[in-house]
């Protein structure tokens, strides 16, 4: 029969799952992985549970309805009629195929006849049994009896591959818990005392109406996800990451919660996006009032975000007759299962078709979903679509490109691996036999002539690429080291010269503005301003740019050091200091020294003694200093009380004495109270000054007893208070 042909992905590697056997005998083939078609052969009638597996050719090999398992010609295999106690089993089982045992396989099958009554536990059993279809003159026999796996589970079952793409995980939920139990099954069977639990998720309580509670896994083994209809959380989505190499389910991914009766689920094939199909509620029927309508829907999320996404695909509704007793009309949503074509196929009850969803890797309505896209000619499904195992990953490649041109010097290498785990993955580069110390990463550029190839280890694979003969390159030594290169601000800059091949000078360390290619570089800096900026110069041998080295030019501050006063007169008494003042705010770090030793580290330190002090640069690489002397200014005065002008050379005129720096008022009186001299505002900083000769109106004045007025005010400390000195003085002839 003729189907509609859309573009479709690639095709899984292994074609185990190329038959459907399910529904009223519907037996759908999809031929090489694609086109599905109509076949005959299916003797099992099974509206609900159904497993199937056909060989890596895409031959069918056997298929089961949980009680019974029919081989490729349609009979019942010796000894598996009655594999569990349940006549109709309601939930699929799974047939694997135990790993380098030609022709020999498990077969998981759910009894739903037993485990609790209560409506609030989930409690079924899980049997496993082993046939051998190399027995029998090839028709199959049961060689070992069907015995409880695990006696309480939710029913729920999927495969992982693991990642050897040889051994098997399978994953199953323990009733009303939280638990996942991790079984491997590889040469030796299945490991029943080597099982791993893992708690995490939302635990399994209540009812479930009798809907199927799945758990599926992701064609790459990286995510599971699970549905639990109903209760709790008012029906629940949830999602986890899977280690395909250890069995460890290693967290909780997203959880999507009140979605009622869920009828089925699917990972779309690059496992980022989980569709559910369920059922969300009855209505009246617009056409007849005595009738009731069944409306479903079909849902997007992603497998690793919370409700944040959430897209409707597709809607519709069934009308049905009894609007008293919950029905499930002709034509509701079922099971959804993704194809060995990579497309997403959804049951119908009752009905001869197939709802598609063209495009799984797609989000929202680009998916592309087409209601009742495949035919099934006269034959009608159930709500279920059969139970498959998880495919082969595709074969793990690696070979060895160039990236970029082939012919440059030292070409990049690119390793294109396929098949491995991205977060596992490790990368060994080799020059003939020799390891290149070298980062593991998928790239190399090549250091020089040789043989290359690489070795691409991941947790389950190792593979060695394809050789590449590189006939160019070598190492090209930069023209000369890293350098740093001092001047100072308002220094011209010199020329520099660099000795070496072919020169290039760059920018920026990405080398992608060149500036100049001569051996005498004109430094392009503006050298009054202080600043720091770094060039890239390379050369070319033989066609092979060198590495490039860092030439740093770093023009320092020349700030000038000058004091505002280089003579201070000051006087220390207590704990007064000074600060003295820099004519210009210097930028740097400055030394201290006094009287030629290191004074302080501080850029401006408070001074208590008097000396000759010096500052300095911190950073010597510019020279600049300045000097300052700090004398005793303190007051110290002396008055005699005779002197005599009579010509003998000896204590001719009335003198003060002393240190000090300060301005005077002087008053001369006789004994008639008449001034007799007045100086105003006189500056003493010496170590002596004439108050009177002797003489009045240039007339020698008599011998005799004078007195005066002395009014002393500080020039160093204005704050100080005017000091006022009086006493008298003997004029002797």
């Amino acid at each position: 029969m003729l189907l509609l042909s859309i573009t479709i992905s690639a095709q899984r590697p292994d074609r185990k799952a190329d038959i459907w056997f399910f529904g009223d005998g519907v037996p759908l083939q999809f031929r090489g992985g694609q086109n599905p078609a109509v076949i005959s052969g299916n003797n099992m009638t099974s509206r609900s549970s159904s497993s199937i597996i056909s060989d890596k050719n895409g031959n069918l090999v056997m298929y089961s309805n949980g009680q019974k398992v029919w081989n490729n010609l349609g009979a019942v295999i010796e000894g598996a009629d009655n594999l569990v106690p349940s006549n109709d089993p309601k939930y699929p089982g799974l047939i694997i195929p135990i790993p380098e045992n030609k022709g020999q396989y498990y077969v998981l099958a759910v009894d739903d006849s037993q485990g609790s009554s209560s409506p609030n536990v989930i409690s079924f059993p899980i049997y496993i049994s082993k046939i051998d279809m190399q027995a029998n003159g090839g028709l199959g026999k049961l060689v070992e009896q069907s015995l409880p796996l695990w006696p309480e589970t939710s029913f729920g079952m999927t495969t992982v591959k693991h990642c050897n793409n040889v051994d098997y995980w399978l994953i199953i939920h323990k009733g009303d818990t939280n638990g996942f139990l991790v079984y491997l099954i590889d040469k030796d069977g299945i490991h029943k005392d080597e099982v791993s639990e893992y708690k995490l998720g939302t635990t399994f309580v209540g009812s479930s109406q009798g809907l199927q509670q799945e758990i599926l896994s992701s064609e790459d083994g990286s995510v599971l996800a699970i549905t639990k209809p109903i209760e709790p959380e008012g029906g629940f989505l949830e999602t986890f990451a899977f280690d395909n190499s250890s069995g460890e389910i290693t967290q909780k991914l997203a959880t999507i919660r009140n979605l009622g009766q869920i009828k089925g689920m699917a990972i779309s094939p690059d496992g980022k996006l989980v569709y559910i199909s369920r059922f969300i509620g009855r209505t009246p029927s617009s056409f007849d009032t005595d009738a009731f309508q069944d409306n479903y829907e079909v849902r997007q999320f992603k497998t690793t975000e919370d409700p944040a996404y959430d897209k409707t695909i597709f809607t519709d509704g069934f009308v049905g007759k009894n609007g008293n007793t919950p029905m499930i009309e002709s034509g509701s949503f079922g099971n959804l299962k993704l194809g060995p074509d990579a497309k997403i196929y959804m049951a119908h009850k009752d009905t001869t078709k197939l709802s598609v969803i063209h495009l799984p890797n797609e989000e929202g309505i680009n998916c592309n979903f087409e209601e009742y896209g495949l035919d099934l000619g006269n034959r009608k499904s159930g709500t279920q679509l059969p139970a498959t195992i998880s495919p082969d990953y595709k074969a793990v490649d690696a070979k060895l490109v160039f990236q970029g041109e082939k012919g440059v010097c030292r070409p990049i290498l690119k390793v294109e691996a396929d098949g491995f785990s991205d977060a596992q993955t490790t990368y060994a580069w080799y020059i003939g036999d020799s390891l290149l110390n070298v980062q593991k990463k998928e790239t190399l550029k090549t250091v020089g002539p040789g043989n290359y190839s690489a070795i691409i280890k991941d947790a389950c694979h190792e593979i060695k690429t394809n050789v590449q003969i590189i006939t160019t390159g070598g190492d090209v030594p930069p023209p000369r080291k890293d350098t740093l290169i001092t001047s100072c601000a308002f220094v011209e800059l010199e020329r520099f010269r660099v000795n070496g091949q072919n020169l290039k000078w760059y920018n920026d360390e990405a080398l992608t503005t060149l500036i100049s290619q001569e051996n005498d570089f004109d430094i392009p800096l503006d050298y009054n301003v202080p600043q720091t900026h770094s060039f890239y110069l390379t050369q070319t041998q033989n066609g092979c740019e060198s590495e490039a080295a860092k030439i740093t030019f770093q023009v320092i501050d020349n700030t000038p050091i000058e004091f505002v006063d280089s003579l201070l007169k000051e006087c220390f008494t207590g704990n007064n200091g000074i600060k003295p003042e820099l004519v210009y705010d210097f930028p740097g770090e400055l030394v201290w020294y006094k009287d030629g030793q290191l004074f302080s580290n501080e850029d401006s330190p408070l001074i208590f003694t008097y000396g000759n002090y010096t500052v300095k640069r911190a950073d010597n690489r510019c020279e600049a200093e300045d000097s300052i002397l700090i004398e005793d200014g303190c007051l110290k005065l002396f008055l005699p009380t005779a002197f005599s002008p009579n010509g003998d050379g000896l204590n001719e005129e009335f003198k003060i004495f002393g240190k000090g720096f300060f301005e005077i008022d002087f008053e001369l009186i006789d004994r008639n109270n008449q001034i007799l001299k007045e100086i105003d505002n006189a500056i003493f900083d010496s170590d002596e000054m004439t108050l009177w000769d002797g003489t009045i109106d240039k007339e020698p004045a008599p011998s005799g007893l004078y007195f005066y007025v002395l009014k002393i005010r500080n020039q160093v400390d204005k704050t100080v208070p005017e000091e006022i000195r009086t006493g008298n003085i003997t004029l002797t002839r």
